[in-house]
């Protein structure tokens, strides 16, 4: 896609034109600084960047020298507001992120997991884009046992209940792993990850924990190495802000 239509598309024409009008001012400077955080931004949101975005309008709205007016914080907070709306998911984008991630740990294309589940592959991708509110409990669990995932888990996990169990091979009362760590908030070496991290930390244990070390054990190991770099590298990025 051509680069300014995607940003056309992303923050809108009324904002690349208060861009481009603001170029020519005396404020440019400050201007360009909170739009190069926007723009670092799009996609990776998290609270702690949108909270930086904003006390960087503060602080520039403060200046006496090259300050932004009050129309300029008016535009730069609706796209904060735009932003945060983007992380303030409900429930059911969870659930789908969780099957999506499930389903790429296995291999899976949604043609594959249609014909396992009988669910069409439509349905399934609207799910895990979040576009679809709940399913039903019946789709819920056929979802599952395509997943090899406990039924269960899943239907809690939709209901809005963070205290997920299942039975184990022990027939004691246990945690599903998978649907444990994508619903709680998790922090490495006391800081709190965001979401982008999170979510690289799950996809590389849920591979772990399918790989089965056979014939293709070579191509797994690299590919979870590759899983376990790409990880770091957020993890390193975070840790040096």
């Amino acid at each position: 896609m051509d680069i300014l239509l995607e940003e056309r598309k992303r923050l809108g024409d009324w904002y690349l034109e208060f861009i481009e009008e603001s170029s020519k001012r005396d404020n440019r400077v400050a201007i360009s600084r909170i739009d190069n955080l926007i723009r670092e931004t799009m996609g990776f949101e998290t609270v702690e960047k949108i909270e930086m975005i904003e006390e960087e309008i503060e602080k520039a709205r403060s200046s006496k020298k090259t300050g932004l007016t009050e129309e300029d914080v008016a535009k730069f907070y609706r796209i904060t507001r735009m932003l945060r709306k983007r992380i303030e998911k409900p429930k059911y984008s969870e659930i789908g992120e969780l099957i999506k991630n499930l389903r790429l740990s296995k291999g899976l294309s949604l043609r594959q997991m249609q014909e396992v589940s009988g669910i069409s592959s439509s349905y399934i991708h609207r799910i895990e884009k979040g576009d679809r509110k709940t399913p039903s409990k019946e789709m819920l669990e056929k979802i599952a046992m395509a997943l090899d995932q406990d039924p269960v888990a899943f239907v809690t996990l939709a209901e809005g209940n963070s205290s997920i169990k299942q039975t184990g091979s022990t027939g004691n009362s246990a945690i599903n792993v998978e649907t444990l760590l994508f619903n709680t908030p998790l922090a490495i070496k006391g800081r709190d990850i965001d979401e982008e991290e999170k979510s690289l930390f799950i996809k590389t244990v849920i591979h772990l924990l399918n790989c089965d070390f056979g014939e293709k054990k070579y191509a797994e190991m690299i590919e979870l190495m590759e899983m376990a770099e790409k990880f770091k590298r957020e993890q390193q990025k975070n840790e040096q802000k």
